[in-house]
């Protein structure tokens, strides 16, 4: 009982204020880890989709269907942290991230949402099928330090950087080119070539031997203050230099047609489709899409703060806004906004804990994050 009432001193006493991190995606900043001795953990998850509401992603398309008139996205992003000063001044943790980003052309989402929800097909039409699908997911451990290069008072400028060594447990790297042509209100012809590297075949049944994969990854930040303006501007790169290789992973280049048919009772055509072309196992170099950040950083009020900035990853930008206001010594909230998915946060934090959460709307949610962060102080 006796070291269960000390941890719970250190626990509810502590003066520690957690800060509050905007952006989209979860990045790893080596310029935010706590100087002092500290355990840190923190888990992020995002979900989000253009085409459909995330119901209906998981209900067979069954929802809300409102895609953009461009190119559509759909992403899952989560990352889990778990770390804690060594050496006095370097950070060593362990990490476990999931990356799934899929872009599709509006003609591909509204064939299959039609398809999917028995809509008659629009005649006289032809569809491109066009889709890309980046997907990783990998646990490693990582190493990162900090340093300040330059302070003269007014002005600081820190530098920190990171490296890790990972293993790779799934992947997906691939692409679908083709089209369909209707050739009446329930039936349609597509074929369409396919080039994707995969741990698990989601197209048409195949089942494969387990690939596994081992490589390094590396971050970079660089953090600028102007004490003077109450200014920080804040620039991260995850996966500046960030690999996995491969060992025996099922590749596919094949050709895919409808032409063997068959209908349902209500006589639409089911998917079925022929296939040719090649199945092998083959060694694979994936390199890790770099994401990076840019933030400004303002303190407006006396215990208000505003944060503008973008995440870039994926040839896409996302811009958000947060404005930050201290409670207390032991309170402070965060309330913002992303433009990409037109989502809204509200983040909350009492001494070393954070929680919060995000939606574009509570009917027909199309993108929904959460994240929570704990560190304890020795």
């Amino acid at each position: 009982m006796a070291h269960l009432s000390l941890f719970r001193s250190l626990l509810l006493y502590s003066t520690i204020l957690l800060p509050l991190e905007a952006g989209v995606v979860e990045f790893f900043d080596p310029n935010r880890v706590n100087s002092s001795d500290t355990l840190q953990s923190n888990f992020s998850y995002l979900i989000a989709s253009d085409p459909i509401s995330l119901y209906g992603m998981f209900h067979d398309w069954d929802g809300d269907y409102h895609p953009k008139s461009t190119t559509n996205i759909a992403l899952q992003d989560m990352r889990l942290d778990i770390g804690t000063k060594v050496f006095e001044k370097y950070y060593l943790g362990y990490f476990y991230r999931y990356n799934v980003y899929i872009k599709a052309g509006k003609d591909f989402t509204d064939f299959f949402y039609r398809v999917k929800n028995h809509i008659d097909l629009e005649q006289n039409r032809v569809h491109e099928l066009k889709l890309d699908i980046e997907g990783i997911k990998q646990s490693g451990l990582i190493l990162s330090n900090s340093q300040v290069v330059f302070d003269n008072g007014d002005n600081n400028l820190q530098v920190g950087g990171a490296i890790s060594l990972t293993v790779g447990h799934e992947m997906q790297h691939g692409s679908i080119r083709g089209d369909v042509e209707v050739i009446n209100e329930k039936s349609y012809h597509a074929s369409g070539e396919v080039s994707s590297y995969y741990t698990h075949n989601y197209l048409y049944d195949l089942k494969v031997n387990q690939a596994s994969a081992y490589g390094y990854g590396s971050d970079i930040a660089i953090a600028y203050q102007n004490k003077k303006h109450n200014l920080s501007i804040n620039f991260i790169v995850n996966d500046l230099l960030s690999k996995l290789y491969w060992k025996d992973l099922p590749y596919s280049n094949v050709h895919i047609e409808t032409q063997n048919k068959s209908y349902d009772e209500d006589g639409y055509v089911n998917y079925s489709p022929s296939i040719s072309g090649n199945e092998v196992y083959v060694d694979f170099t994936q390199k890790i899409e770099p994401r990076y950040r840019v933030e400004a950083d303002k303190n407006i009020a006396n215990g208000i703060n505003i944060q503008l900035g973008t995440d870039y990853l994926y040839d896409e930008f996302f811009p958000y806004l947060q404005l930050n206001k201290i409670l207390s010594d032991t309170q402070h909230i965060a309330i913002s906004y992303e433009h990409r998915f037109h989502s809204f946060g509200l983040d909350y934090g009492y001494k070393n804990f954070l929680f919060g959460m995000r939606a574009d709307e509570l009917q027909n949610t199309s993108t929904f994050g959460f994240r929570s962060s704990f560190f304890f102080h020795f």
